[in-house]
């Protein structure tokens, strides 16, 4: 293996990052855009409606993380996202899209916020919080196979050299 291989290749924890800064990215885009969709975030000032979003935004990756950690046990592998299969996929997204709606309700109920009338809403619950459950996690999916699959060639010419080796010390 070159040295050009070597800095094509990702270690798992920088991939891990690469993911989690692309979902916090996605996620807090979309609570910054949805923002005058809530009756609070109209009267705020900018840097509190920022803090706000950022504060949601840290919730969407916890919501994340359980749609992937589901998506993991009941797919079936440890890396479901990677292999296109449409089952983990679906786990991902019915979880992040079920607990958004249970969140939503509690949220409404309590008076942590409401929507302003501009919301478009579905059963009570706002369409914009229920795109972003379904648009983002997609693009999550996306980004998180391009990222883990970046590093792939290099790992497999290092298993096909280790077995090759392997076979030719046998011999």
């Amino acid at each position: 293996m070159n040295e050009a291989d070597d800095t094509e290749m990702m270690h798992p924890s920088g991939r891990w990052i690469a993911v989690i800064l692309v979902t916090l990215a996605l996620h807090f885009a979309w609570e910054m855009a949805q923002g005058n969709l809530f009756q609070q975030m109209r009267s705020m000032p900018f840097w509190r409606a920022t803090a706000w979003c950022a504060r949601a935004t840290a919730g969407d990756l916890v919501i994340t993380t359980m749609a992937f950690l589901a998506a993991a046990k009941l797919g079936g592998r440890h890396w479901p996202l990677i292999r296109r299969r449409l089952s983990p996929a679906l786990i991902f997204l019915t979880v992040g899209i079920l607990i958004t709606i249970g969140y939503e309700i509690y949220a409404l109920s309590t008076g942590r916020w409401a929507y302003d009338e501009q919301m478009p809403q579905i059963f009570g619950i706002g369409l914009s919080p229920l795109l972003q459950w379904i648009v983002i996690p997609l693009l999550e999916i996306a980004a998180f196979r391009v990222i883990w699959r970046r590093a792939r060639p290099v790992l497999s010419d290092i298993s096909v050299r280790y077995r090759t080796e392997g076979i030719q010390r046998l011999e």
